[in-house]
């Protein structure tokens, strides 16, 4: 509890909202990342940006982990989380120095930090009260068993979690593909269970079945049925190969020589037919005379795949794969059956589209995103695989809130107003504990006062006009009169586009509030190699 810690805290969080905060909500600017000088990104993404970043102060390092463990489960709010927690440090600096007048940490001063420590650990454990309290009024539910109201809660959420981001017309594109994936996994049923399964399920198995494929446009993404590997690039589709070369004396070695090779192939290509095998797909490359045999059998061989795109498709198929055959070797391979096996140019890439007969067309497919880049395509297919984290934390709130499951809240801060709403109704306590509700109120306030700053009609003091209607005109106690910002025009509004799952508010506050009451226990920072060093130093004393 040194307000050299503190400050130092303070500083690191102030820095990271200095990045972000411009970044911030649907109106927010771009950061030019520079990656090793090798790869240049433009993005907003908080969560991106915050990776990037490398901080080697060991407060720095718990506040990113932090963030990003938040990130992990949420899918979103890495910059919000930021906002909140820099204005709270700042908040809480402001009272230490304050009463550290003659820059000594006394023991009255210590005793003050621990006191404002309890009183914002008591009001993280109140918080569940509180969100409940403002609940009645901001959330509303959706249907489970109405098609029409499931899929635009779904739009929403993921349409929220990606604005912004990119283009209006990549984000409708994304959203599209995000919410096909999400009913096709669950095979169309509106039901709780099953949605909440399908949605875990793609979050876990995700690697697996999106493929990437860099300059087609954006409008090409799209989900196939069977699986999709990767073949070969068109301009590098002969692999480097071993060299071999043999010399005869007579034509009549020759032809027996290849006679005896064909022999071996056909052996062995019999086997293969035996065993009712029509296709091949192989990691390494195959000679003419066996491409040429395998056709004259009617067995279609693929070569030049790439070993991961193997191991993928044994996964999702459920199949052994064969790591080493020998043309004299007894083959029992998996029983499967491929009903369709496609040749897709794409680009400068080819891919092959294989569906097996036992497959359920709704459990084994691939998604296809394009991007005219490599580097969108990343982001693409990061933005998509965040939203289903946002959409999981939609189908399961905290278990606290069990009767707010499947229901949304309003973005644009309609949430953070009502809660200082509530702080300010609580009873009076003493001086401590005000502060700590003052504290939180500030650090909530940050986030629309952010999306006011990024709007077009921003203007210095303005936000000071927004809390005096807020005052005036919001009561929480009343049902549908919430208030939220216009992310566009900076204007008060209680209608918008943005909506929210609970658990990302509810989650992002909790984890701030943690974060700063674990800061506000660390005395000191010792380099753990110094330490180290006079461990041994103690030792050769003893000795």
């Amino acid at each position: 509890m040194s307000v050299t810690i503190i400050r130092a805290a303070s500083q690191i969080c102030n820095s990271l909202q200095d990045v972000l905060a411009k970044t911030y909500g649907p109106a927010g600017m771009d950061v030019l990342i520079d990656v090793m000088s090798t790869n240049i990104v433009a993005t907003n993404h908080g969560s991106s940006i915050i990776n990037s970043m490398q901080i080697s102060h060991p407060i720095g390092q718990l506040i990113i982990d932090s963030v990003k463990k938040f990130h992990n489960i949420t899918g979103d709010g890495s910059t919000s989380f930021i906002l909140i927690l820099a204005s709270m440090m700042r908040q809480i600096l402001r009272l230490v120095e304050s009463e550290d007048t003659n820059n000594k940490w006394r023991s009255n001063h210590k005793e003050i930090v621990i006191k404002l420590t309890r009183a914002l650990k008591k009001i993280n454990l109140d918080l569940d009260e509180y969100f409940v309290h403002i609940l009645r009024n901001l959330a509303t539910f959706t249907k489970i068993s109405d098609k029409s109201s499931i899929t635009k809660t779904l739009d929403g959420i993921i349409t929220t979690a990606m604005n912004g981001k990119f283009g209006p017309q990549a984000v409708v594109k994304l959203t599209k593909l995000a919410i096909e994936l999400i009913l096709r996994s669950a095979n169309y049923s509106f039901t709780y269970t099953i949605l909440n399964k399908a949605v875990n399920e793609l979050i876990d198995e995700y690697h697996l079945f999106v493929t990437e494929i860099p300059q087609i446009p954006l409008d090409k993404s799209c989900i196939l049925d069977g699986f999709v590997c990767i073949a070969f690039k068109l301009d590098q589709s002969e692999r480097q190969q071993d060299n071999y070369s043999l010399s005869f004396n007579k034509l009549s070695q020759l032809k027996g020589g290849l006679g005896y090779q064909q022999n071996r192939i056909k052996r062995f290509i019999s086997k293969l037919l035996q065993k009712n095998i029509k296709l091949i797909i192989s990691t390494e490359s195959a000679s003419d005379i066996v491409v040429y045999l395998c056709n004259q059998a009617g067995i279609i061989i693929l070569t030049n795949v790439e070993e991961e795109e193997i191991n993928r498709l044994g996964y999702s198929c459920s199949i052994n794969i064969i790591y080493e055959v020998e043309r004299e070797q007894v083959i029992e391979p998996d029983v499967i059956g491929i009903a369709f096996c496609k040749l897709i140019a794409m680009g400068t890439q080819r891919y092959f589209q294989l569906i097996p007969q036992c497959a359920d067309p709704n459990r084994i497919y691939s998604v296809i995103i394009c991007g005219p880049a490599k580097e969108l395509c990343r982001q693409y297919r990061a933005a998509i695989f965040n939203a289903l984290k946002c959409v999981r934390m939609w189908l399961d709130p905290p278990d606290c809130l069990p009767a707010y499951r499947l229901c949304t809240v309003p973005g644009g801060g309609a949430v953070e107003f009502a809660l200082v709403k509530v702080l300010k109704l609580l009873p009076d306590q003493d001086a401590i504990h005000r502060n700590a509700c003052q504290i939180v109120s500030e650090g909530l306030l940050s986030v629309p006062h952010t999306l006011y700053n990024n709007s077009t009609n921003s203007k210095a003091g303005g936000f000071i006009r927004v809390l005096k209607e807020i005052d005036y005109e919001m009561d929480i106690t009343a049902n549908n009169n919430w208030k939220s910002i216009n992310p566009y025009t900076g204007q008060l509004s209680s209608s918008g586009d943005a909506v929210e799952p609970i658990y990302v508010r509810y989650y992002s506050i909790r984890q701030c509030l943690q974060v700063i009451a674990q800061i506000l226990k660390i005395d000191k920072v010792v380099p753990a190699v110094s330490l180290g060093a006079n461990l041994v130093k103690q030792e050769e004393q003893d000795k």
